[in-house]
């Protein structure tokens, strides 16, 4: 869904409510779905800025540490003496 799909929607949906309110004869047409909307807007760019406050990490965060780049083998071949050999029998 586009941008401009979106807000369409919500416009849609505001206008709708607006005259749903009118019809009914809500004594403040419009006042729920504006608490609505602007509550739906506070609480995504309240998530939005807690997300970036708490969350997020610097781009070069995990470049930052004393760690080789490589693990360092944790199990290495085995040497020529611990290599078992099928017996070979001639026949």
């Amino acid at each position: 869904m586009s941008y401009r799909t979106t807000w369409m929607a919500v416009i849609v949906a505001f206008a709708v409510s607006l005259a749903t309110d009118l019809a009914l004869g809500a004594s403040r047409p419009g006042l729920i779905a504006s608490i609505g909307f602007f509550g739906c807007v506070g609480l995504i760019l309240g998530s939005k800025w807690l997300g970036k406050a708490l969350l997020s990490r610097p781009d070069a965060y995990w470049a930052d540490t004393d760690q080789p780049d490589e693990k360092p083998d944790t199990h290495p071949a085995p040497d020529e003496d611990e290599v078992r050999r099928p017996e070979v029998t001639d026949a």
